[in-house]
Order: C-alpha cells, then sequence, then structure tokens
C-alpha cells in the first residue's frame, strides 16, 4: 500500500543521527561500512521494548518509528537493539542511503523479539521487529547486502489513535495523540547479515513475542507470508489485549470437551445408580380376619369356648350377706353358702415365769 506515502517515508534529506559511540569524531562519515560485526548470541530486549513504543522522529518529514534508537541529535536508547547493532549505527533520512547506516552482522541471531523478514544466497537475512514486514530498497545500495537500505514497516489501522512520542530538531519531546489513517504507516530498522545456516522459512521463531502498541485501544500485527515480501499489507487488531482467534477457538473447544465430559460423568453415575438400586421389598400380605360377631350364634362362624378333659363347675353363690364373726364359735366348711370368714381367736400372751440361774453356765447374760 502506502510504502510510497512520503509524508510518512523516509526521504530528500540527509539527517545524520549518530550514536554516542558514533559521535567521538568530529567528522561522521556517512559512508557504506565494509566491516562486519559478529552478533553471535540471541539478544534479549527489556520488557518495555515489547510495547511498540511509538516515536515520531523531527521534521520534514514526521516518520514515525518503533523503539528508535537515536530518535534525536545526542539521544540514544540502547535497551531494544543489541549493542553490537548499535556500536556504530547512524540513522539517516535518505531514500539514497537507507534508514539506518550500520556494519553488517556475521554471524547474524536475530534478537527475541525480531523475526527473518528477507533472505537471498549465502545464508544472508534480513531482521524485523515481530509484527512487521519488510520492503528492500527501491535502489540496490549494496549488491552483497540486497536488504542494505530497506525498512521494516508496519499498517496502521484507520481511524484508530496511537500515542506517540514526539522529537524536535532540539530533542525536545512531547506526548501525542497520532490519528492514524488507513495510508499510515510506522516503520522500524532491519539488522541484517549473514546466519550461520540459512533460514528455514521466513517468519517469527516460535519464542519471538510479537510487539504491541502502547494505545490502549489498538496495536499493530502482521502476518508473516512462507515467501519474501515486497509489497506485504499488515493487518491491525482493535485491542491490545486482544487473544488470537486459534486462542479464543481453543479455549471454545476446550470448554464444549470439558462439558461434555462433565455431562456424561454424570449420565454415567446416574446410570449406575439406578442399574444397582434394589426396588424396596413388597409389603406383607395382610388378611382380614373375618368379624363373625355380628352373626347369629347358631351359625358354625360363632365362637365358643374350647372344651377342658375335666368338667369344671362355676362355684355358686347363695347371695345372702354372711355376719362378720366375733371370734367365738367353731368354724365349720361353708358347703358352699356363699362367702365366709374365718374365725379368729384372741391371742393369749404365755406366763413368763422366774429365770433359774444355774452354776454351770459360765456365760453372763444367757439363761440355760
Amino acid at each position: 500500500m502506502a510504502y510510497q506515502n512520503f509524508k510518512r517515508r523516509m526521504a530528500f534529506e540527509i539527517e545524520a543521527r549518530a550514536t554516542s559511540s558514533a559521535t567521538a569524531s568530529a567528522t561522521i562519515s556517512l559512508a557504506q561500512p565494509t566491516t562486519v560485526i559478529p552478533l553471535t548470541t540471541t539478544f534479549t530486549p527489556v520488557s518495555s521494548c515489547y510495547e511498540n513504543r511509538l516515536t515520531m522522529l523531527p521534521p520534514p518529514n514526521w516518520p514515525i518509528f518503533a523503539n528508535e534508537p537515536v530518535p534525536a541529535a545526542n539521544v540514544t536508547f540502547s535497551d531494544c537493539y543489541p549493542p553490537e547493532f548499535l556500536v556504530s549505527y547512524t540513522s539517516v533520512s535518505s531514500g539514497r542511503l537507507g534508514s539506518s547506516i550500520v556494519p553488517a552482522m556475521s554471524p547474524l541471531v536475530c534478537p527475541d523479539n525480531f523475526c527473518t523478514m528477507y533472505q537471498d544466497d549465502g545464508n544472508y537475512a534480513a531482521c524485523c521487529p515481530s509484527g512487521y514486514q519488510f520492503h528492500p530498497p527501491d535502489t540496490t545500495i549494496d549488491a552483497s547486502r540486497p536488504a542494505y537500505g530497506g525498512l521494516c514497516y508496519s499498517d496502521f489501522t484507520g481511524g484508530q489513535d496511537y500515542p506517540v512520542t514526539a522529537y524536535n530538531e532540539t530533542g525536545d519531546t512531547a506526548s501525542q495523540v497520532f490519528p492514524a489513517a488507513s495510508t499510515d504507516q510506522a516503520f522500524a530498522h532491519p539488522i541484517d547479515g549473514w546466519a550461520l545456516s540459512a533460514p528455514s522459512a521466513i517468519g517469527c521463531r516460535a519464542s519471538s513475542s510479537t510487539l504491541a502498541s502502547s494505545s490502549t485501544n489498538s496495536n499493530i500485527s502482521v502476518e508473516v507470508s512462507s515467501a519474501p515480501a515486497t509489497s506485504a499489507t499488515a493487518d491491525a487488531s482493535s485491542e491490545s489485549n486482544s487473544i488470537s482467534s486459534g486462542a479464543i477457538a481453543g479455549a471454545v473447544v476446550g470448554g464444549v470437551a470439558g462439558l461434555a465430559a462433565i455431562v456424561a460423568f454424570i449420565w454415567f453415575i446416574l446410570a449406575y445408580y439406578r442399574k444397582n438400586k434394589r426396588p424396596p421389598p413388597p409389603p406383607p400380605k395382610v388378611h382380614q380376619v373375618a368379624d363373625d360377631f355380628a352373626r347369629p350364634k347358631d351359625t358354625i362362624y360363632y365362637r365358643h369356648e374350647a372344651a377342658g378333659d375335666y368338667g369344671g363347675n362355676e362355684i355358686g353363690s347363695s347371695g345372702r350377706l354372711v355376719p362378720e364373726k366375733d371370734g367365738r364359735g367353731v368354724l365349720g366348711p361353708n358347703g358352699g353358702n356363699g362367702a365366709y370368714e374365718m374365725d379368729a381367736h384372741t391371742p393369749v400372751e404365755l406366763d413368763a415365769g422366774a429365770v433359774v440361774q444355774y452354776p454351770n453356765d459360765k456365760k453372763p447374760g444367757m439363761a440355760i
């Protein structure tokens, strides 16, 4: 799309901004470097570099760069790029010289948050920050380094506001909100050189992290194709903390699978319980005893007292009153003439004689 957008593109005038180490000499040389610097280990930037801090560089072009190491003269941020890259780094605004003047890395190991976005013969490769595509230079500057002079870029989401730190020529800063149009782009510096082995594919390693915009409303992301991109279009999402569609789909599938497992487990428990549940024993059979008391006594159902082996006659009573005995007279059999009280003799006290003490009685108090 609008890589040719001159409002955002670095072009026209040379404006050299060198790191402090490069400004040691009185004159800044803009000649193309011929030496190489080894970058043998994976550089890991500080966590704030993953936030894709946007910097608006001084006029005349006001380009917006992500994690710009030298946003103004004598201003250097060295936490997002390898020190080997920054040791002789010089940022320029020139289509002829490219976005930066820096020696090639050999061997080259892309930093942790960078992805291989360009490759050529002889294990030559160029790395861009995660979420950025690579655009090679319109005119080849160095035939041995075909990516040198190119730019990493990512399209803004039109209609979104992006917080940027704007610099003027003297290095003063101001926090601003950049209202992006669909044709606007953010840029970043590539790191090029020769790797120990040819990259297996264009894109990011599994361990690379995507740079997120510091904006609370949006971020810049890009889909990486399997072929070198010469005019690719970046995709933009609408939330800085958004989750990828693959992660959402995985979460949904996992939730549905978990719910299905719970339902299946509950169904199995209920089925097992129904299968092994024994019904309660039936109540005992109760037969009602026929009530024969309401029947006539001459029927066969009338209850009779069981006959005994010995005949017993009920004791009769004459019914006459018997006077209470006065304690005199001889008692005789009643003869079945009713209740009869037995005679009670008057108690008689026995005569107690004198106590005689015998000589052989040695036990005092004992009478024999």
